[in-house]
């Protein structure tokens, strides 16, 4: 969608204001303004100490077609910020993006995050499908081993290791009918 620069201007000025109604709608506007310029203005709204501004600057990237340029600076931000209100809305914005590329880091938010970023993760994780090897599993592994060495065991935790131990399971099994295929080749 083309606009002109004047609507593009006051559709940031309404985004900026707040959440209220208007707010919303200038930025699923703002979704769909095609251009660099708008991407790189909206990236740039993750300096801003306003929190709504920032959930907003998030909620709209993450509906952009063309937001895979910005995927990278995302989870940056979401691994360098100190605020849990932004590393939420960050993580929760993470759905809006082809993750397929980024098990791990999806995986590590789930396992190291806040209630709110690991259930965020966890939406993510259950929702998209990700490019599996078998070096990434290794790389998970190598986190959740972490985890589990550093983490008080509690109910939370126990349910969190069924999770993760049913997600390597399935992973492995699909390696394992790859390798029964090979032998059947051979």
């Amino acid at each position: 969608m083309k606009e002109n620069q004047e609507d593009v201007s006051r559709l940031f000025a309404l985004l900026e204001a707040g959440t209220d109604n208007d707010a919303y709608l200038a930025a699923d506007k703002l979704a769909k303004v095609e251009g660099e310029d708008v991407l790189n203005r909206l990236m740039g709204l993750f300096s801003s100490n306003n929190e709504d501004t920032l959930y907003l600057a998030a909620r709209t990237l993450s509906k952009r077609e063309d937001n895979g340029k910005v995927l990278e600076a995302v989870f940056e931000l979401i691994k360098t910020t100190k605020n849990p209100f932004l590393k939420s809305v960050l993580t929760e914005s993470l759905a809006g993006f082809d993750c397929s590329e980024y098990f791990v880091e999806v995986f590590k938010l789930y396992l190291f995050g806040s209630i709110k970023v690991s259930a965020m993760a966890k939406e993510v994780l259950d929702s998209q499908e990700f490019a599996i090897i078998p070096r990434v599993i290794r790389k998970a592994r190598k986190h959740y081993e972490h985890y589990l060495y550093n983490v008080k065991k509690s109910d939370d935790v126990f349910q969190k290791m069924e999770e993760v131990e049913e997600m390597f399971q399935t992973m492995s099994d699909l390696f394992e009918c790859d390798d029964e295929n090979e032998e059947k080749d051979l």
